[in-house]
């Protein structure tokens, strides 16, 4: 039993030629990252940190006063790989099963069967 694990991404993107606006940004993403800055967003939001530090060290005792916030770092001992197709069309058959999830949430699709036939057949030529 697990869950998987999800993810997520911190990313600098910038249009601006000016050094001083970089230079902050990137700052930020340092601080944001770093073991205080996600304990702050923790502190504010209940999203776990992805730094040991700040989830063991920086927030234990807030972590006791505040429970609720902990549910999802009590969840790390249960958390697995994520689970993905193989080869290089993963993410394209995740699409391909989600539209067709939402077709049927919709009512796009009424033939339960015909859509089976048809997702064997998309996923399968995605496929490696």
């Amino acid at each position: 039993m697990g869950l998987p694990a999800g993810g997520n991404a911190a990313m600098m993107v910038s249009q601006s030629d000016d050094p001083e606006v970089i230079d902050a940004a990137w700052t930020w993403l340092k601080f944001i990252t770093s073991g205080e800055g996600a304990a702050d967003v923790a502190r504010t939001t209940g999203y776990m940190p992805p730094n040991q530090a700040a989830n063991e060290i920086i927030l234990k005792d807030f972590y006791s006063e505040n429970p609720n916030k902990a549910t999802a770092v009590r969840q790390l001992p249960l958390l697995s790989d994520w689970q993905a197709y193989p080869g290089d069309n993963g993410l394209a058959i995740t699409q391909v099963i989600y539209d067709a999830i939402e077709g049927i949430v919709t009512g796009e699709y009424e033939d339960m069967k015909e859509l089976q036939e048809q997702l064997a057949e998309e996923v399968g030529d995605l496929l490696p």
